[in-house]
This record gives C-alpha cells, sequence and structure tokens, in this order.
C-alpha cells in the first residue's frame, strides 16, 4: 500500500494534487509563532528585513484563506498543539483512511465471494 507525503503550505491551490490526494492535513500557527519559527531555522542566506510581513504572512492568509479554510476534505490542526498530539492525531486519520481504502474493499469482496460460493 503506497503512501506519499505532499508537503507545502500552498499544495492545496492544485486541484490536480487536492484530488489525488487521500487525506488532506494542514497545520497553522498564527503569526507571531509562525515569525517565531521562521527565525529559528536559520535560512541561508536569511530573510531580507521586512520578507515576512511583506511576502510570507501574507501569502500565508491568501493561500489560506482561498485553498484551505472552509474547504470540505481537509483536517486543520492548531500548530501551537504539541508535535506528538498532532502526530497522534493524524496517524489515526491516516490509518482509518487506508483501513477504509484497502481493507474494507477486501472485506466486502470477501463477503460476496462467501455469498457467491
Amino acid at each position: 500500500m503506497p503512501i506519499l507525503i505532499i508537503e507545502g503550505f500552498t499544495i492545496y491551490e492544485s486541484q490536480f494534487l487536492f484530488d489525488k490526494c487521500d487525506v488532506r492535513l494542514f497545520v497553522t500557527l498564527n503569526e507571531d509563532e509562525c515569525r517565531l519559527r521562521r527565525k529559528a531555522r536559520g535560512f541561508n542566506p536569511p530573510d531580507v528585513p521586512g520578507y515576512f510581513d511583506k511576502v510570507v504572512w501574507p501569502e500565508f492568509l491568501k493561500h489560506f484563506g482561498g485553498f484551505v479554510d472552509n474547504r470540505t476534505g481537509i483536517t486543520i490542526f492548531d500548530g501551537s498543539t504539541s508535535i506528538q498530539r498532532i502526530w497522534k492525531e493524524s496517524a489515526e486519520i491516516v490509518r482509518c483512511r487506508l483501513e477504509e481504502k484497502y481493507f474494507m474493499k477486501e472485506n466486502v469482496k470477501s463477503s460476496k465471494s462467501d455469498v457467491n460460493a
């Protein structure tokens, strides 16, 4: 059973990718926390002064408002929640979807085979 994880906050702009994903997750942060985490990552070369305020945050808001918020089929996590909790809940969502997609079909096929036997 193949699993592919695609990361990036603009991936849901592509309807093709959106339609191909069996599970869609999105982690969001408030502006201050996002700024702190970006600063801690230490880009090389570093962001030019004002880049976060002029580019990063406005693009995030644009993308979130246009392609994520109020769109069905995306589970949104609050990034201020512990990574352990986000991981546990995400893994459970993926597990349930895999079970539904791969194992429930096998059970239905098996049940039909048993009825036809």
